[in-house]
């Protein structure tokens, strides 16, 4: 599938840019070149071959005055036995199969030359940028088609590799480039009079944070040299040092506490102002930057969980204004897609909080112990055996006894009680009577001591709020905050928006989670971190319960931090993150912090 994919491909690209028969020394040489160190691409994905704009209008640059730079691509596309994908600035992308939702490409080629005195590679990165697969980690080959001094070389390849850099966050890429091994021109094809060269950068070394310094010579293929490299090296190891010396970390946060903390804010004598973040998130990445010795530096903190704000604070990072958002965010693909998010620091999740169901007062809860058509039986039962023992009374012997109805009632109802008689019946007929009685009471006591006693200790409670219906069917209103709103756009939950008619603004989200916990009239929506932390802030202990919730979750949530898209650092720091895992620190972090707040509001 995957030669006849290639072949398919070439041979659209042939009609467009018709082959030379005749294929050059030079050709052979980057061809077996390329075939080499492709090696080192993933094998099971397509290789994307990108092409400029068939137009050259600059012979006396190109690689060789008198063929079209598109020959020679073309010349090499049929030696790579890969499966590849075309990507060009004036034609659509020709995909081996159209799926939207296809893997990100992990292996790109570029190929590339100048158009007039500039090389537009910037025009080929917005097409590729364009495509669902983009991915600016993967591994890029730059073939620059010149032939130049090495001065030369070498500022074509800073200006290729600033350009990848400053807009697509690429530093996983080689340049591959003919270069003159002298100064004078060569106008012949004799391969000893070049030497094919290959480039790259390194983002964070000799103190240079983040920044393109200098390219760096990593490797010399030469065609005399056997045809093989001059060093036997790994195009793409990991570029990032173990000490960064003291590179500064740019951090915007949004949230609001327990997740962003404004511990102080210190304006210094040059009129700049240095802000201390607290919070999980922040103490976490404090303590990765320690490790990795680099200096993280908060810009002003977003405090609120309104639309504006948190829209100011995602430019913030795709501007490249910080290097890295901070702070608690639904876990959504819309948002994802915006950034590269690191391993969670904490996971959570949004849910629906609702008052927990109050006690019930222990008359009521005695009253309820039977139905209401058992407490009238009982009633009637007590009634009629005192008339039937007054009546019945009258003509026998114990006449003189029970001729007063009072005294026949306090019998009646001390036999009810459980307790003793102040006389007894001499009449058989009575004693029967008396005896089916007793056995009644004391059926009925048993039961109703058994359940009296267990409730005067725990009365027990109402029905809780357990599914969204019962949310309904309470009649409370809807706590709403302006962001909530804004993520629920980016998912496909609505139920909501049953809730539009019984809306009330809460103003601030954690204005809202305290009045479900204290007054219980709304519901609301909200992480289980935030509620326990709001508890704790009001002298609540850690171990009491007083939040409840709607079994079902609405999404997930996390702490999280979210890296430019294509940050160098993601890897490092996911790195670390799972060290910090496995020693249980975010976990300890997130129990002092809510134990901490506590004792702190005592």
């Amino acid at each position: 599938m995957g030669k006849v994919t290639a072949a398919l491909i070439i041979w659209i690209a042939s009609l467009q840019y018709p082959v030379n028969c005749e294929i050059s020394t030079t050709q052979n040489h980057l061809s077996q070149y390329l075939q080499e160190i492709i090696h080192q691409f993933d094998p099971n994905h397509p290789i994307l071959i990108s092409l400029p704009k068939p137009e050259f209008k600059d012979p006396e640059r190109s690689l060789y005055p008198r063929e079209d730079n598109m020959q020679l691509v073309s010349a090499i596309l049929k030696t790579i036995n890969w499966t590849v994908q075309i990507s060009s600035t004036d034609t659509p992308t020709v995909f081996a199969a159209e799926d939207t939702n296809s893997p990100l490409i992990p292996n790109y080629i570029i190929f590339v030359w100048p158009d007039g005195n500039e090389i537009l590679i910037d025009i080929q990165l917005e097409a590729l940028q364009e495509q669902m697969s983009f991915n600016s980690r993967g591994k890029y080959i730059v073939v620059l088609l010149t032939l130049n001094s090495r001065e030369e070389t070498k500022t074509n390849v800073f200006n290729i590799l600033d350009t990848l850099w400053s807009m697509g966050s690429i530093t996983n890429v080689n340049t591959v480039v003919p270069t003159r091994r002298s100064d004078e021109l060569v106008s012949t094809k004799e391969d000893e009079d070049y030497s094919v060269d290959t480039y790259t950068w390194f983002p964070y070394a000799g103190g240079v944070c983040g920044e393109l310094n200098e390219v760096v010579l990593i490797d010399r293929w030469l065609p005399q040299n056997d045809r093989k490299f001059s060093k036997a090296i790994d195009l793409f190891p990991d570029k990032l040092p173990d000490d960064f010396m003291g590179c500064t970390i740019t951090a915007s946060s949004i949230g609001v506490e327990p997740y962003v903390i404004l511990i102080k804010n210190e304006t210094l004598e040059d009129g700049s102002t240095v802000f201390e973040i607290g919070g999980v998130p922040a103490e976490m990445l404090i303590l990765l930057a320690q490790k990795m010795n680099m200096t993280v530096i908060f810009i002003p903190p977003t405090l609120t969980m309104d639309v504006e704000p948190i829209i100011t604070v995602f430019n913030e990072v795709m501007s490249g204004m910080s290097d890295i958002l901070i702070g608690t965010l639904p876990l959504s693909g819309s948002i994802k897609g915006l950034f590269d998010p690191t391993a969670h620091i904490s996971y959570t999740a949004l849910r629906w909080v609702v008052p927990c169901p109050k006690q019930i007062s222990r008359f009521s809860r005695i009253s309820k112990m039977y139905n209401e058509s058992v407490w009238i039986a009982m009633i009637l039962t007590f009634v009629v055996t005192t008339v039937i023992f007054w009546l019945n009374a009258k003509h026998t012997s114990d006449a003189r006894r029970f001729q007063n109805l009072a005294n026949v009632f306090y019998g009646t109802w001390a036999v009810c009680m459980s307790v003793s008689v102040p006389f007894m019946p001499k009449n058989s007929k009575l004693r029967i009577l008396f005896f089916i009685y007793v056995c009644y009471c004391l059926a009925v006591s048993n039961v109703f001591q058994a359940f009296f006693m267990s409730y005067l200790v725990e009365p027990g409670y109402h029905k809780g709020i357990e599914t969204f219906e019962d949310i309904l069917s309470s009649g409370l209103s809807f706590g709403m905050f302006s962001a909530f709103k804004f993520f629920m756009q980016t998912t496909s939950y609505d139920d909501h928006k049953r809730l539009t008619s019984h809306e009330v603004d809460c103003n601030a989200l954690d204005k809202c989670v305290e009045r479900v916990l204290f007054q219980g009239d709304i519901t609301t929506v909200a992480t289980t971190d935030l509620v326990k932390y709001m508890a704790s802030l009001n002298g609540i202990p850690p171990w009491m319960r007083v939040e409840c919730y709607v079994k079902e979750a609405i999404f997930s949530s996390a702490a999280i931090m979210y890296l430019r898209k294509g940050s160098p650092l993601l890897n490092r720091l996911n790195l670390l993150l799972k060290r910090c895992f496995e020693a249980g620190i975010p976990d300890k972090k997130w129990r002092d912090l809510i134990y901490g707040t506590y004792l702190r509001s005592e």
